[in-house]
């Protein structure tokens, strides 16, 4: 299964999201996840490898797209740096989907959890019908 994480925030950092972020990608790694984190191109960015910074034993597959590193600048400046950061991840998604490369099926999505845990809930929130929700009960050995 492959899986995007698309975070507009300035990564690797020392705040709690930033740390919460990474362990998330560790897990979804280590659990055989296809997985890539997309974040902007910013100082943070540039700096260190997220391995290295949070200590993770293994490498996240990250893509940085082009976006002003203006997050400290105040509201406008966060916006617009959002604005921009979008606009390449939407020019990123129709990149690849031209090139051929599709998002998977609910069902295959589900048939995968499946091997993982007992499916307990699926849903599809009203004000996005492209975002599912899977909630897993964990197996007991």
């Amino acid at each position: 299964m492959k899986m995007y994480y698309v975070v507009n925030a300035r990564l690797p950092n020392k705040k709690a999201y930033g740390i919460q972020i990474a362990k998330m990608c560790e897990a979804f790694i280590e659990a055989g996840v296809d997985f890539t984190l997309i974040i902007p191109r910013t100082r943070a960015a540039r700096s260190s490898s997220t391995r290295d910074f949070y200590h993770l034993r293994v490498d996240i597959p990250t893509v940085t797209l082009p976006a002003p590193d203006w997050y400290d600048k105040g509201r406008i400046g966060y916006a617009i740096s959002s604005l921009i950061f979008a606009k390449f991840l939407f020019y990123h998604f129709l990149y690849r989907r031209l090139r051929g490369e599709r998002g998977y099926p609910a069902s295959r999505i589900r048939e995968a959890l499946r091997r993982h845990g007992t499916l307990v809930r699926d849903y599809v929130p009203l004000e996005n019908q492209y975002h599912h929700f899977f909630v897993l009960e964990k197996r007991t050995v």
